[in-house]
């Protein structure tokens, strides 16, 4: 096994054992990366690589968009099966994407 492949599966063990959903997303609403649990979100909202995450997400991010651009955190609920999941949504405005990041494991 190189050097790339077994750093991929270690990457993808690690966030496979990760319970708590992990998600970067674009300014434009769409996910660049996520971890295990956040795909059982991810699924829940029928998202697929080819769209823009749901209003209720969007809508977070939107209302709160003035704290954001500021490089502050924000704490938000998503839904999941009729439950609010608590996440901090926490901006890196250089690298064009928000990092959300749940509470609760999932």
């Amino acid at each position: 096994m190189n050097a790339s492949a077994y750093l991929f599966e270690q990457n993808h063990a690690k966030k496979s054992r990760d319970f708590f959903p992990r998600m970067k997303v674009s300014f434009s609403g769409r996910v660049v990366d996520h971890n295990d649990a956040a795909g059982k979100l991810l699924h829940e909202w029928h998202y697929d690589d080819s769209c823009i995450l749901p209003k209720a997400v969007t809508h977070q991010l939107e209302v709160n968009m003035y704290k954001l651009k500021n490089n502050d955190s924000v704490d938000v609920y998503f839904p999941l099966n009729g439950t609010l999941i608590p996440f901090l949504i926490v901006p890196f405005l250089e690298a064009g994407y928000f990092g959300l990041y749940g509470s609760v494991a999932i």
